[in-house]
């Protein structure tokens, strides 16, 4: 059905149609052509929500064309990094475990909750709060004095904590 305009009056009066009325594809293009040039004058919304859409689909391209260009989410310290769109944080100095695919420090670092990084492991004598701030692969450990210091019965070489020898080993 459509609808007509008569000459003399401005009454619309409505004619039937054998066949129905398609769009031609011209029209269609008129159509879009009006939508994205003059309908943002009167419907700003529609032409931003246009402009969302462009923007995600290219990015959405972009991301596959070009994925480590993509946004990845980050991890944090123990959280996990299995899943390839989750990587760790880089300004932490965190590194994903290959066997227990979670972000850990690396060797020789320790993990810092105030300054949120790792940071490198203390030496003899040097302030810490936790044994883990101290070198334990040389048997260090947080002393009750606030410093990285060996344990009872050991004495720190330039390498490492070493057991004292007992007067019964002294001698013998």
């Amino acid at each position: 059905m459509t609808f007509a305009k008569s000459a003399p009056s401005s009454i619309a009066l409505l004619i039937q149609s054998s066949q129905p009325v398609l769009p031609s594809e011209r029209s269609r293009s008129k159509r879009l052509h009006t939508f994205i040039h003059y309908e943002h004058l009167t419907y700003p919304r529609r032409f931003i929500i246009l402009l969302f859409i462009i923007i995600i689909v290219s990015l959405s391209f972009a991301c596959l064309i070009a994925g480590p260009v993509c946004p990845h989410e980050t991890a944090s310290y123990l959280e996990s990094c299995a899943n390839v769109n989750f990587q760790c944080a880089s300004e932490t100095n965190l590194t994903c475990s290959l066997t227990s695919l979670l972000c850990l420090c690396p060797e020789q670092t320790f993990w810092d909750n105030d300054k949120q990084k790792c940071l490198t492991v203390k030496s003899i004598n040097q302030v810490c709060s936790t044994n883990q701030q101290c070198d334990t692969d040389k048997g260090l450990i947080c002393d009750t004095d606030g410093t990285c210091q060996c344990p009872q019965n050991t004495y720190y070489t330039t390498t490492a904590c070493t057991n004292k020898k007992s007067k019964k080993e002294k001698n013998n």
